[in-house]
């Protein structure tokens, strides 16, 4: 390869690093912004997996299952105006929640739940069992001792249960700030990485295209 080509193969590369980044940094942030959004822990609620103070990246959705832990904004349960919560949805629209003291059931199967803190202050009597009705969620902290969700609201007139339509989206990471972004900038990178490569593979094939 002459020194020519080689200055020109250099070239490219240079281009097709700047392209990468460029487009990676775009993506990022517009994911970021369309896609994912950030958020900070406030209370304790869902401990020990989520503390105060942690950053959650939540992925914008309202496509939600059993086990997704999820922000929503609800008037409903807000003091004033729309609050934030943090909870894990137990059951959803036409599913049946039975809950004692020791246990929680959807349908009839009793769950597993490694993650959660066990009630031990909840009187024997604290049950219940309800139907969700469609287009709502039946939510629980992990923290059980320490979070008021729908088990802190089956008096209004939904029995507790939050409306899906409030969900602000689901937790897909969550730890330091780096981990928090971690996805958005995974997936730009590799789309930067793809377009890098396009540009320097575009390039080359004209150039053998005018030396023909």
């Amino acid at each position: 390869m002459t020194s020519e080509a080689q200055r020109s193969v250099r070239s490219w590369l240079l281009v097709g690093l700047v392209v990468a980044v460029a487009v990676a940094g775009l993506t990022t942030v517009a994911l970021l912004g369309t896609r994912y959004r950030a958020y900070e822990v406030p209370s304790g609620s869902m401990e020990p997996m989520l503390r105060v103070g942690d950053r959650v990246l939540v992925k914008r959705t309202h496509a939600i299952h059993d086990g997704d832990v999820v922000i929503f904004q609800s008037a409903e349960w807000g003091v004033t105006g729309r609050t934030s919560y943090v909870k894990r949805v137990i059951a959803t629209g036409g599913q049946r929640v039975h809950e004692t003291v020791s246990q929680v059931a959807v349908d009839g199967h009793v769950l597993d739940e490694p993650y959660a803190v066990a009630d031990r202050e909840r009187v024997a009597n604290d049950t219940y069992d309800l139907l969700v009705p469609r287009g709502r969620m039946w939510v629980l902290g992990d923290n059980r001792p320490n979070s008021a969700d729908s088990r802190f609201h089956v008096a209004d007139g939904h029995q507790g249960t939050v409306a899906v339509s409030d969900v602000v989206g689901v937790v897909v990471r969550h730890g330091s700030r780096l981990e928090t972004y971690g996805l958005p900038l995974e997936q730009g990178a590799a789309v930067g990485v793809l377009a890098g490569a396009v540009t320097v593979g575009a390039a080359v094939a004209r150039r053998r295209t005018l030396e023909a």
